[in-house]
C-alpha cells in the first residue's frame, strides 16, 4: 500500500485468455483507492498476439470489452511473448 502511494504510475496487467476475473475486479478496486490522485493507472492486457492472418483473436476483443468494467479505461494490447505493442505500452509509460 506504502509503494501504491509513492509511485508515478501503475501498470495494471491482465490476461486477455483467461479474460477479467472477480479477482482482477478487486484488485483494481483496491489500486484505485489506494493511488495517490493524478497517478495514472496503465490497464495492460497480455496474451493479445494476431493469429497467423493478422487478425486480433475473438479472445482478445472479448477481454478487452470485459476489462472496461473495471473503470481504468482502455487497456493497452501487448504479447510479452512476441513483443507486439510494446512500442504503444512504452507510449502510455512516458506521458
Amino acid at each position: 500500500k506504502d509503494m501504491l502511494a509513492s509511485c508515478d504510475a501503475v501498470v495494471f496487467m491482465l490476461d486477455a485468455r483467461a479474460g477479467v476475473s472477480g479477482e482482477d475486479a478487486e484488485a483494481a478496486s483496491w489500486v484505485r483507492r489506494n493511488v495517490k490522485i493524478n497517478t495514472p493507472i496503465i490497464p495492460v492486457m497480455n496474451k493479445c498476439e494476431n493469429n497467423n492472418f493478422g487478425e486480433i483473436p475473438e479472445h482478445v476483443t472479448d477481454a478487452v470489452a470485459e476489462s472496461h468494467a473495471l473503470g481504468l479505461g482502455d487497456p493497452v494490447a501487448i504479447s510479452a511473448a512476441t513483443g507486439e505493442g510494446m512500442i504503444d505500452l512504452a507510449t502510455e509509460l512516458l506521458k
